[in-house]
């Protein structure tokens, strides 16, 4: 049947709710005579309007191309044979639609065209990575070279840019073919609304689960660091983890005399949110973060977020009013300004953690113990410009 882009649509929304947002922001262009459909990285879907599969069909096949969308298959190809890596990112997506999606309210289930390629058909294992994949791939053919059989063309999915396998048919970024129709802050919060609705899911497969673990989950262990640090802070604060109190009475205590209870302090943690023009593509990830602090501390905490002035301040206690921040900004960088605002604080924070690349000057001195959590990699410019006062941890995956 004719491809039913408007058919497709009304039936991934119940097949894959997560998805259906995702999808409404792809640029659909018809390419008759492709045989296939593909994604490019600038979100360009790309469909052939004379295409013989069903709606069924139809529906599945958009689906995994979203897949490759939302696992970066086109930043991960990291130079690979493009023809080869297609087929390994088809294999990671496709071991975990193998046996359909079921739509409930129509008791029916989608598949995939038979044309899709699966792990078990290479004899290769389901639930590994791509890059898995791609390297026993190379390894056979390899082999093949050695024992002078010479590959045949084998498969070529031609799932496009976004897959990491450009196409010459690919129209490129959209405006002029200059400017991108989405900015990668714009993709990223498409992405990060997706996988927070797909958490809510417990029959996604792996694949996908790790997808919403690698977008929603912090990269800093925010639990070990707060405890460290939280220690810290309570021993300047009172002298020790514990302290007595004669505002809460001993009742247990069976004498005569009133004895003071024995407390514990929970110091108050303020974050700030560097919003500047140069970590603006970061902010999601910064958001990320923040949600990991919010489960590790587990009291109420007062986020600020600016670039060379604050433009916000809330108080947070769950992961989901997280949300509810705005981060504006993108000018220059002056976190000082943030960190003067944190110190002055109706309720003074014990502890405060900084979110930004670093490439800001810092105060000459700050009371509260200062977590700078930042991008700038190790033994960098920037990250050499720490001050002493303050703990540095590299967000990103040390090399």
């Amino acid at each position: 049947m004719p491809f039913d882009m408007e058919g497709v649509r009304l039936k991934l929304k119940l097949a894959t709710p997560y998805f259906a947002s995702w999808m409404y922001r792809l640029n659909p262009i018809p390419k008759p005579g492709i045989g296939t459909v593909a994604v490019d990285e600038h979100w360009n879907l790309y469909y052939d309007p004379d295409v013989d599969w069903s709606l069924n069909e139809q529906t599945a096949a958009i689906i995994h191309e979203i897949h490759h969308l939302t696992f970066h298959h086109n930043e991960r190809a990291a130079g690979r044979v493009h023809k080869q890596w297609n087929v390994a990112a088809d294999m990671e997506i496709n071991d975990g639609l193998k046996d359909g999606i079921h739509i409930k309210e129509l008791n029916e289930t989608i598949t995939l065209p038979s044309i899709a390629i699966y792990p078990d058909q290479k004899g290769y294992p389901d639930g590994l990575l791509a890059e898995e994949y791609y390297k026993r791939l190379d390894e056979e053919e390899q082999d093949e070279d050695d024992n002078g059989e010479g590959g045949d063309e084998g498969d070529d999915p031609q799932c496009g840019g976004g897959a990491g396998n450009p196409q010459e048919w690919e129209d490129g970024p959209g405006q002029n073919d200059t400017e991108p129709r989405l900015s990668d802050v714009e993709k990223r919060q498409i992405e990060v609304k997706a996988a927070e609705e797909a958490k809510t899911y417990g029959n996604l497969p792996g694949s996908l689960k790790r997808w919403v673990e690698d977008t929603l989950e912090p990269k800093v262990p925010w639990t070990s660091v707060l405890k460290a640090t939280v220690r810290q802070a309570v021993q300047i604060v009172s002298g020790g983890e514990t302290d007595y109190s004669w505002q809460k009475q001993n009742i247990r205590h069976e004498e005569e005399f009133v004895l003071p209870s024995l407390i514990s302090y929970q110091p108050e943690v303020a974050v700030g949110i560097d919003t500047s023009g140069s970590v603006i593509d970061e902010v999601e990830t910064f958001l990320a973060e923040l949600r990991g602090i919010i489960r590790a501390h587990a009291q109420q905490i007062t986020v600020v977020w600016g670039d060379t002035q604050v433009r916000g301040e809330r108080k947070l206690n769950t992961t989901g009013s997280v949300k509810l921040i705005v981060p504006e900004g993108g000018g220059g960088t002056n976190m000082t300004a943030i960190i003067e605002h944190m110190e002055k604080l109706r309720q003074r924070p014990n502890i405060l953690v900084l979110l930004t690349d670093s490439e800001t000057h810092w105060p000459v001195s700050v009371g509260p113990k200062l977590i700078i959590v930042t991008t700038a990699e190790p033994g960098s410019y920037w990250w050499n410009k720490h001050p002493a006062y303050a703990e540095a941890v590299y967000m990103g995956e040390e090399k």
